[in-house]
């Protein structure tokens, strides 16, 4: 036993506590999802009313480690509020329990969709009034290769953040993996109070698994909850037994879900499991409007029905296989639950045996009772099926592809049937406006002159689609980039201003004023995916090393020029009016900032000082705003100038980097004419975080953890950016040959101020040649 009497009264606490939210958390626009590695399904019935009642706090509760060998499953009375998606564990011997197996709970007021099944993961989407939320559980077991693992998770997460675009990512589940304090975030890069851009946490371990998770993790910017949020800070124990305890029970969220997580709170280990129970509270604005009973086309819930077999064995075969069953527990003074654990130990027993045999006379396939699911649709997932098959049979490369293919394909086709049904159905009983004897269409969104607007008055989709514009514009300039083999910054910085800018920022001075940080990540991806750096790498960094000014300035610009436009408009233009109204409104109280352009505007002129100019709007005139635009602009550049300094100067991310920039221009190694390969490396070094180094070269990835003793040689020092340049006697001959022409006492900040174009070139190969040692000594 884990738990004592203070446990039991702490969890009961914190269920009474929590005990009138239950039903209400969708009507409070609150989420609660629970996660447990409960060691077998059968442990639900083994649990007492307070147990069960702290469960059933949450509206979605995954669980992993059912050890069921079907997907069919039953659940305790309490728990008939719930329906479920289950994956199947895996039993790989005759003897012996089954492994693995996942279950995903949700309250029969959601609408949730499965998006894959496999032994390793569920993945279901919950629709709410803001969008998608796309849950993913996972169960790693201790033998299970991580390489292969962790390449999978790399393809379905990209391909979830490409048929998935807007949606919100919450990644949770047991991958038997220590990750320490890995996954340090800056300081301004989460906005969300509730969650701190700093990890802590009790297990300061980190493995092999642990890293190889991080790498994908932090590759596609997932943020590890464990030890950010106030209840769980340091990071608790997520298992605990005799032989030791860990945090391998790991929630990751990406940039999407950040600022609507409330809390997370690992909860005291149940009697029946060994593992804690992990809550996580999510803002979502849920309508009750939105949730729908899953339910067949008929309306009527699936039930599994179990047909028994004739015996083809004796009696004592089946009493020994009874005896081996691990279902079998009488820690509960419910007679009822007694009884339905012993009935259900007699069932699992027979379908061991092979005396039964499931089937669901309603299926559970949403997709079959649609009427926009054709001929087509099943053909394409029978094709998908089979690779499938073909997939865990083969476990090649060759089948990873095909699979993942015919995945996107399949989804890509029910996205597009799904869509052009939903459209032919919104236009159905509305009603009919006419204008100038023609029809007006009632329409959802509206792109005119190639902004989309919305009908929510606001322009996220706008932005959204803006960004996505860009994306693809950035990929185009990559490709030129390589083609023509230009080294030289100057041409990258061009081309991103002629070609990138310029789709980004079309008419940005209408829709973007909400959306400026979301807008200038933008330039910081594409500087970060031409140097090749990590994407936890600070905005500041980026824009300091490259010389770059923020978006938000040239944004500005083109405000006050629509702005004194509008100024010189004649009265009886419509813009002239409709300027006046939003002038109006924005003196009354009921305005509403996110909807007003003026009142947007008067907000950036309050942060740059402007009060007179913001006092008298009224009487502003197109001289007035002329005469005072220039002015507006030079203290709207040295006040987010003045940011990115502070931020260098204050950066815990790397103390050393206000050492080594000039802080205010472009970093003078920009300018050397090399090939762009040495000016990649060097700058990836100088970039580098206080907790980790990372170098990407020749497709390569190379990850050093500053917290770990250096491997590579005896000197038992952790392998900091010091040891690594300074200290490490395998690189003697390296530090010898290359680091000679700078003058001694050799730092690491002299040796990272790159002042001319021989010092870089030393550098690189220096750092080149250490690696190329690293790899040999490690065989990577």
């Amino acid at each position: 036993m884990l738990t004592d009497m203070s446990n039991d009264n702490r969890t009961q606490a914190h269920t009474r506590k929590n005990k009138k939210r239950t039903n209400d958390n969708i009507k409070h626009h609150k989420l609660n999802i629970g996660f447990w590695n409960l060691s077998g399904i059968s442990n639900l019935f083994n649990l007492d009313t307070t147990q069960i009642n702290l469960l059933k706090i949450y509206d979605i509760i995954c669980l992993v480690e059912t050890w069921a060998l079907n997907e069919s499953i039953e659940l305790p009375t309490a728990f008939n509020e719930y329906n479920y998606i289950a994956s199947a564990a895996t039993k790989e011997k005759s003897m012996g329990r089954a492994s693995g197996g996942l279950v995903i709970l949700y309250k029969q007021c959601i609408h949730l969709n499965t998006i894959e099944k496999t032994n390793l993961w569920v993945i279901a989407q919950a629709k709410h009034g803001n969008g998608d939320f796309i849950i993913m559980a996972n169960y790693w077991k201790p033998t299970a290769d991580i390489d292969f693992c962790t390449k999978w998770l790399d393809e379905t997460i990209r391909s979830l953040k490409e048929e998935y675009l807007s949606s919100q990512l919450l990644i949770i589940g047991d991958f038997n993996a220590r990750v320490g304090t890995m996954n340090q975030w800056e300081e301004n890069s989460i906005t969300n109070p509730n969650v701190s851009h700093e990890r802590s946490t009790r297990d300061s371990k980190v493995n092999r698994r642990g890293r190889k998770l991080m790498e994908i993790m932090d590759a596609y910017g997932m943020i590890l909850l464990n030890g950010r949020t106030q209840s769980d800070t340091p990071a608790d124990y997520t298992y605990l037994s005799e032989t030791g305890k860990s945090v391998i029970d790991l929630v990751f969220v990406d940039d999407n879900t950040i600022n609507n997580i409330n809390d997370m709170t690992i909860m005291d280990p149940l009697h029946t499991s060994n593992h804690m129970l992990a809550g996580i509270d999510v803002v979502c604005h849920w309508g009750e409007e939105d949730g729908t009973k899953s339910t067949t086309s008929k309306g009527i819930t699936p039930i599994s029905q179990t047909v028994f077999n004739r015996p083809s064995m004796t009696s004592q075969d089946f009493a020994q296989q009874m005896a081996m069953s691990n279902r079998i527990y009488f820690f509960n003074d419910n007679t009822e639950a007694v009884s339905k654990n012993i009935e259900h130990a007699l069932k699992e027993t027979a379908q061991i045996l092979n005396l039964t045999k499931s089937f669901s006379p309603h299926s559970r396939k949403r997709d079959n009772n649609c009427t926009w699911y054709d001929a087509t649709c099943r053909n394409l997932k029978k094709e998908w099926k089979q690779t499938l098959r073909k997939f865990k049979s083969e476990r090649t490369q060759q089948f990873v592809q095909i699979y993942l293919m015919t995945k996107r394909r399949y989804f890509s086709l029910l996205k597009q049937k799904k869509q052009a049904f939903n459209d032919r159905r919104k236009k159905k009983g509305l009603g009919v406006f006419v204008f100038n004897n023609s029809t007006l269409e009632i329409v959802e969104e509206y792109t005119y002159l190639g902004i989309t607007f919305s009908s929510s008055g606001v322009f996220k989709k706008a932005c959204e689609s803006f960004i996505e514009k860009s994306s693809r514009a950035i990929a185009r300039v990559k490709s030129t980039l390589i083609k023509v083999k230009s080294e030289c910054l100057e041409t990258k910085t061009r081309l991103f201003k002629a070609i990138v800018s310029s789709v980004l920022l079309y008419g940005a001075e209408i829709w973007s004023l909400r959306y400026l940080e979301m807008v200038e990540r933008v330039q910081v991806k594409y500087y970060k995916q031409i140097f090749h750096w990590p994407s936890n790498t600070p905005n500041y960094m980026v824009r300091m090393e490259t010389g770059q000014i923020h978006l938000k300035i040239q944004i500005i610009k083109n405000t006050l020029n629509l702005w004194e436009k509008i100024l010189r408009l004649p009265e009886h233009r419509l813009l002239k009016h409709s300027y006046h109204g939003l002038l109006n409104l924005d003196r009354s109280s009921h305005n509403n900032p996110t909807m007003n352009w003026v009142t947007q505007v008067k907000e950036i002129l309050l942060e740059i000082g402007e009060h007179s100019l913001v006092n008298n709007i009224l009487c502003v005139r197109d001289i007035t705003l002329q005469k005072a635009k220039d002015d507006i602009l030079e203290k709207v550049t040295n006040q987010e100038l003045s940011r990115d300094v502070e931020s260098a100067i204050t950066s815990k991310y790397s103390p050393i980097y206000r050492n080594i920039s000039s802080l205010t221009n472009m970093e003078v190694y920009m300018t050397f004419k090399l090939p762009i390969n040495k000016v990649r490396l060097v700058s990836q070094l100088r970039i580098s975080g206080l907790k980790e180094i990372r170098f990407y070269i020749n497709r390569c990835s190379y990850v050093i953890n500053t917290e770990c003793l250096c491997t590579v040689c005896n000197l038992k020092e952790n392998e900091t950016l010091e040891h690594f340049l300074l200290t490490c006697p395998i690189y003697t001959v390296l530090r010898t040959q290359y680091l000679h022409r700078l003058e001694p006492p050799l730092t690491v900040e002299s040796v990272l101020t790159v002042n001319n174009a021989q010092q870089l070139s030393d550098l690189y190969y220096y750092i080149f040649g250490a690696l190329k040692i690293r790899a040999f000594i490690f065989n990577e």
